[in-house]
């Protein structure tokens, strides 16, 4: 009878402890999508990521002392949100800053982000459905390709086919597709690959609606309804998260010059010039 009734317990209490951190985690991503990004409430709402990270673990380690993969899993994915967009520079720079008191700090800091983010989408890869099993190898991919480790990004794309099936995904897994890309391009473009950084980056920046597909935008269409606003809404992704625009658009038109001028230069007494990059072209146009 006493197990009977401590697995009852067991059974209400891991869901019901995994959906709490679970919407305390949407409540504090809601917030900062919401709050302006230079008010000082926003900053406050980004320190809570410490908080809401260093509370997953605990509840992970309690999940792990009763076996529950599938809950610990769903955690994994929290983490994964709030960790694949950290450079590892930072956590130098702030243990460099805080010295001696960086262990006493209430900073969650990292010693090896990579090995980190493996181990959780290890987990989710395992245990969670297909479309968090997307997410979690999306969020690797561009953790990968933020510290340059290109091969490694374009190798995790192809094995898991996503160019093919992201068709077929939720339009947030879509929006972590195009990020991820992005951010591959830019790593080229960090190596010196300029041909490789713009082939990737051209198809981006190139369309009119880049700042939507990356969610760091909402289209002004005069078509669109209040409910289809706030869902677009809803998707945005919180400032100190986004990708800087004007560091992407100068690394395309950067590329974009050094690939377009030389053919400008070898072309320049014939009509049609052969140019790689039609923004680019427009602007050469407008100059002449």
């Amino acid at each position: 009878m006493a197990s009977k009734d401590q697995f009852e317990t067991e059974r209400a209490v891991f869901p019901s402890l995994s959906n709490f951190v679970e919407r305390l985690d949407e409540q504090l991503y809601k917030s900062l999508q919401r709050l302006s990004h230079t008010s000082i409430e926003y900053l406050r709402r980004v320190q809570d990521e410490n908080v809401l990270l260093s509370l997953c673990d605990k509840v992970v380690n309690f999940f792990n002392e009763f076996d529950q993969q599938e809950y610990s899993a769903r955690l994994s994915i929290i983490k994964l949100t709030y960790l694949h967009y950290k450079n590892d520079s930072i956590y130098l720079k702030i243990k460099a800053r805080l010295g001696s008191r960086a262990t006493d700090s209430q900073l969650y800091m990292v010693e090896n982000s990579e090995s980190l983010i493996a181990d959780l989408v290890s987990k989710v890869l395992k245990n969670c459905t297909p479309r968090m099993r997307t997410r979690a190898t999306l969020l690797q991919v561009y953790h990968h390709a933020l510290h340059n480790r290109i091969n490694k990004a374009r190798d995790l794309l192809q094995k898991t086919y996503m160019s093919s099936v992201i068709v077929n995904q939720i339009v947030e897994n879509q929006v972590l597709y195009n990020r991820a890309l992005t951010q591959i391009g830019m790593a080229y473009f960090r190596l010196g690959k300029i041909r490789e950084s713009h082939e990737v980056l051209v198809d981006i920046c190139q369309n009119l609606r880049f700042k939507e597909l990356l969610a760091q935008s909402i289209g002004k269409q005069m078509d669109k309804t209040i409910d289809m606003v706030e869902v677009e809404r809803k998707r945005l992704v919180p400032y100190h998260m986004q990708i800087n625009l004007q560091v992407l658009d100068c690394f395309q038109y950067t590329t974009s010059m050094l690939i377009d001028i030389p053919n400008f230069a070898d072309n320049q007494y014939s009509i049609n010039k052969p140019m790689a990059s039609r923004n680019f072209k427009r602007l050469i146009e407008n100059y002449d």
